[in-house]
């Protein structure tokens, strides 16, 4: 992904050319500023001086190892499984290969959107990869056969609608992979049956047909589209990558700050403990000066066990 890797390279304190510099900073990933540099033909240059909130973030997520070793071997599986066979992975064929238990992996796997489970039959169970599969498999080819195809695709399908806009006819027209295929070879000759069949496939997700004809269990036969494929924003692949990532990481960081067991105070309730203890005891000492000694030391005597009752217990100090 384009803006990753160049995040990751100023990370590293690679310099960047000033198209990709005014590229970040459109996409509000970095902060620019412009200086003077008569080496530049336009006597000026854009330099970084920072990231914004959002390219941190985007940083930050491409970072996180939100799978296991085995949820990313069990993903690759099923990638390859539907690249090179064009259909779905078995239960049977994943416990042939890992012969471990697998089926709390491939749960996490479906509730956080990496997997589709196409046949939930017990026993039977078959799973497709969902575009996030393709980016945390850790198949770099794989990854990028999957963002090309879908981006040809997508592009094709808008022409298509285009013209069925333009026409007179009032029924909604249907359209077929084979038309998708010859349109896209326009636009790139070296297109290939295998690009079409897996850019329609991840199309899906994209929520531009209206209506879906499967020539087998997984490939897209024919197909209506709708107006959603005019949304821009929606039909962006990196985009698109980082809302699909969006359960992940949520799931990721509530597993890295898992609250403490209850009845066992926190950092924070401790802190705010012995500060609440610290300024009481000022006030104490300053009362004392008022009252009798014996008052002063029954409250110090409560204060010291209401710390021991409220350090088990989390609460927070009264003021």
């Amino acid at each position: 992904m384009e803006n990753i890797d160049a995040l990751q390279a100023i990370e590293r304190g690679e310099k960047q050319d000033q198209e990709t510099l005014l590229r970040l900073k459109d996409e509000e990933l970095v902060d620019l500023r412009d200086v003077p540099n008569i080496m530049q033909s336009s006597g000026h240059e854009f330099i970084f001086v920072g990231f914004t909130a959002k390219g941190l973030r985007l940083l930050k997520e491409s970072k996180l190892s939100l799978l296991s070793d085995l949820e990313k071997e069990i993903t690759r599986t099923v990638v390859r499984t539907f690249l090179d066979q064009h259909g779905a992975t078995s239960m049977r064929a994943l416990v042939k290969q890992f012969k471990s238990p697998i089926t709390p992996a491939l749960q996490r796997l479906g509730n956080l959107s990496v997997l589709r489970v196409a046949n939930n039959t017990y026993l039977n169970e078959t799973y497709l990869p969902r575009a996030s599969a393709f980016y945390h498999c850790g198949d770099s080819a794989a990854l990028a056969s999957a963002r090309k195809s879908t981006e040809i695709v997508l592009r094709v399908l808008r022409d298509l609608f285009d013209r069925e806009l333009e026409s007179d006819s009032k029924e909604q027209k249907r359209f077929t992979r084979e038309e998708v295929e010859k349109e896209a070879r326009t636009i790139d000759p070296s297109v290939e049956p295998n690009l079409i069949f897996t850019g329609l496939y991840l199309a899906q997700e994209f929520s531009v047909f209206s209506t879906i004809q499967s020539d087998d269990q997984v490939g897209i036969g024919s197909f209506s589209l709708n107006k959603r494929i005019y949304d821009t924003d929606s039909m962006d692949w990196d985009q698109h990558i980082r809302r699909s990532n969006i359960s992940l990481i949520h799931e990721w960081e509530n597993r890295q700050g898992k609250a403490p067991p209850l009845g066992v105070p926190s950092d924070k309730d401790i802190f705010d403990v012995r500060n609440g203890l610290i300024a009481d005891s000022h006030r104490t000492r300053n009362q004392s000066q008022n009252f009798p000694r014996a008052w002063s030391c029954r409250r110090t005597k409560t204060d010291r066990h209401h710390f021991v009752a409220v350090t088990r217990s989390g609460s927070s100090y009264p003021p």
